[in-house]
């Protein structure tokens, strides 16, 4: 797991890679996105959220 920055570029989906689609989210749409459970454990460590699958 990364904490990382935006610095400039484009977002673009891996060709023959391991990424199906590639977008960016704000982090108050993270809760209703379907993802790994890394993710939640990955922002609580980086203090960006509480309990994300918390309604």
């Amino acid at each position: 797991m990364y904490r990382a920055h935006v610095t400039g570029g484009a977002l673009r989906d891996e060709v023959d890679g391991s990424t199906d689609r590639a977008a960016w989210f704000p982090l108050d749409a993270v809760a209703d996105l379907p993802r790994h459970g890394f993710v939640d454990e990955a922002l609580r460590l980086a203090g960006l959220l509480g309990d994300a699958r918390s309604r």
